[in-house]
């Protein structure tokens, strides 16, 4: 049975609730966000209620193969003739014929053409349906919404899966964000103080209009990248936001709420595993991998079903009818004599004998889409190879650049000690340090 047992009110309460239960001002922890994306994501909502809706078929195909009781029960107001219709003798008149002979009346007796009626009747029935053999039909039909659940569910953990990668990713990117506005921030001052030194200078002669201009522009570049850096820091919180189901706007019943980073896990390690362990263990638990492997396996449930309907072996069923029907109900007066039981035991053959390819065309689509899924499944088991192949080759720049990064700030952290140890010895200036700051301060930002 399916693991997410509360009813789909419970469920949808909680989605309506989950935001009002959140204390008014307290930080959105990693973990708080990760809840609220389970329960609010847009995507993992929808293909939890697509879970649901598998179940609902999966419930209505057992069904087929259980007894259906119904009640049929029915009350007509006829319009009959109060009393019998008749022709008296005589009515068309006679056949004249010589005397002393009588003459021959049309008609020659009184005819009855109907009898009074009641213009009332009463009809009500239970009856009892019963598949009794349907050539396997039935349990094919269980076993492939049985297998649409499972990929349903499947399809449900996938974007699950998928959201809190997303959240987590962003995440980690405002956590970089943040130290980056930190960073630039701090290269702001110091362009500043740069900047006013090298005016000092310019008054003094010591540097060039040029040399001014070339410290203004640069103020200005770190004010830019500032401005650009917060604008970006701001999409990804609105984002995460999003996610989780909360009002970016800050409008919602507790306000503007803040994100915080703090107890964010350390970003996931590759390493200790060659290509071939990592291409194996995304084959185990890569989802999209699984979700496709449901696929198949429902498309070949369906084939098999499209099959046993198409070979054209007739069901085998059976009716028992029971019931009353007549112009009075029982105990009314003289209802014995206008009406009475009856009860039916009723054996039935029903397939089609002829039609014309549609089964066989039917079966033919069925299997088809089945061999497809199976083409489709090893398409994306070599994709996800050549994925984690790639990855880890990429992976391989990637640390030969950040060690380049970290050995270049390390250099630049030592030039800015160097610059202060020759100002205090009064071989340098403080527009060197400013500058060995400034210049360590981008790598330090490259690196992180």
């Amino acid at each position: 049975m399916n693991r997410y047992d509360p009813r789909l009110a419970a469920l949808a309460a909680a989605f309506a609730l989950s935001a009002l239960s959140l204390a008014a001002g307290e930080p959105l922890t990693p973990a708080r966000l990760a809840e609220l994306t389970r329960l609010n994501n847009p995507s993992v909502v929808s293909a939890r209620f697509a879970e649901r809706e598998a179940e609902g078929r999966l419930l209505a195909a057992r069904g087929t193969g259980l007894p259906t009781v119904s009640l049929d029960a029915r009350s007509s107001w006829i319009a009959n003739p109060a009393g019998a219709v008749t022709f008296p003798a005589g009515s068309f008149g006679s056949l004249p014929v010589p005397s002393p002979t009588s003459p021959t009346l049309l008609p020659s007796t009184d005819v009855t053409l109907a009898d009074a009626q009641d213009p009332l009747y009463y009809s009500a029935a239970f009856s009892v349906d019963q598949a009794l053999w349907t050539w396997g039909k039935v349990s094919a039909a269980v076993e492939t919404r049985e297998k649409e659940r499972l990929l349903a569910a499947s399809d449900a953990d996938r974007s699950e899966a998928a959201a809190l990668a997303d959240l987590y990713r962003s995440l980690y990117a405002l956590a970089y964000q943040r130290e980056a506005l930190a960073i630039v921030r701090d290269q702001s001052s110091l362009s500043s103080r740069m900047l006013a030194s090298v005016a000092s200078s310019r008054a003094a002669g010591t540097v060039t209009d040029l040399d001014y201009a070339e410290a203004a522009l640069n103020a200005e570049r770190i004010s830019r990248s500032l401005a650009s850096l917060g604008d970006s820091t701001a999409k990804i919180e609105r984002s995460i936001l999003l996610s989780a189901g909360l009002d970016p706007s800050g409008r919602g019943p507790d306000g503007p709420r803040e994100i915080s980073v703090e107890g964010l896990p350390d970003y996931p390690s590759v390493r200790g595993r060659d290509a071939a362990d990592w291409a194996a263990r995304a084959r185990s638990v890569n989802l999209d991998l699984a979700y496709a492997r449901r696929g198949a396996d429902v498309r070949a449930s369906a084939a098999d079903l499209a099959r046993r309907k198409a070979a054209g072996k007739p069901d085998v069923g059976l009716n028992l009818r029971a019931g009353w029907n007549g112009s009075r109900l029982p105990g009314e007066d003289d209802w014995s004599d206008k009406g009475d039981w009856f009860a039916t035991v009723t054996v039935a053959l029903k397939g089609n004998l002829l039609d014309f390819g549609a089964s066989a065309g039917n079966a033919g689509e069925a299997e088809a889409a089945a061999a497809r899924a199976v083409a489709d499944l090893g398409a994306a088991e070599k994709r996800v190879d050549a994925a984690v192949g790639s990855s880890l080759e990429g992976l391989k720049t990637l640390r030969a650049e950040a060690d380049y990064r970290a050995r270049l700030a390390s250099f630049r952290g030592a030039k800015v000690a160097d610059a202060e140890a020759r100002r205090v010895a009064g071989a340098g200036s403080e527009l060197s340090v400013l500058q060995a700051q400034s210049d360590w301060l981008s790598s330090v930002l490259d690196a992180a």
